[in-house]
């Protein structure tokens, strides 16, 4: 009966016009496994040192692998059906929000690693919780952002066992 609620929500919520801001590839409902990894800041690690600038690293699908070195990697979990839900209703309640916001800095802590049937990462969602703001390495229909909704997700995180939020 849940999954069966889950359908119809994600049916009804991505068939409003106001929704869709570029072609989704709904990977919460495609994916065969959803894992989230914590690790450090990854604009401290991940810099590109061959042109100087200090780019943050561009994350990137390689042989079906993310280009993140395990030893960043802080904690991994294996989402259930019920997590899947439960962050799929945080990311996408637009009744959180009152206004959008989005930091000009960007120090991720926290990914959405969505594999397919043959154990290959298809898509990401890196999430900084502190800078409000959200990026995927394939399309994505971005959901609205705000510090309530990251409150949020970051409680719902929580509540999955994830303990690593922050250096300190």
């Amino acid at each position: 009966m849940k999954q069966l609620f889950f359908l119809f929500f994600i049916i009804l919520v991505g068939c409003k016009s106001t929704q869709i801001k570029m072609p989704v590839d709904n990977a919460f409902l495609s994916a065969e496994r959803i894992e989230i990894w914590s690790y450090p800041n990854r604009e401290i690690w991940h810099r590109e040192g061959v042109d100087n600038t200090g780019a943050l690293k561009e994350l990137k699908i390689e042989n079906g692998k993310v280009n993140i070195e395990k030893n960043n990697i802080k904690e991994k979990i294996i989402l259930s059906k019920e997590q899947i839900e439960k962050t799929y209703q945080t990311l996408y309640d637009n009744k959180i929000c009152d206004y959008e916001s989005i930091a000009t800095c960007y120090q991720p802590r926290h990914l959405i690693v969505f594999f397919n049937s043959e154990d290959e990462v298809f898509n990401v969602l890196e999430i900084c919780l502190s800078c409000t703001q959200i990026q995927s390495i394939n399309k994505f229909n971005y959901p609205d952002l705000c510090d309530k909704k990251m409150d949020k997700l970051e409680g719902v995180f929580k509540s999955f066992g994830i303990k690593y939020f922050d250096e300190k």
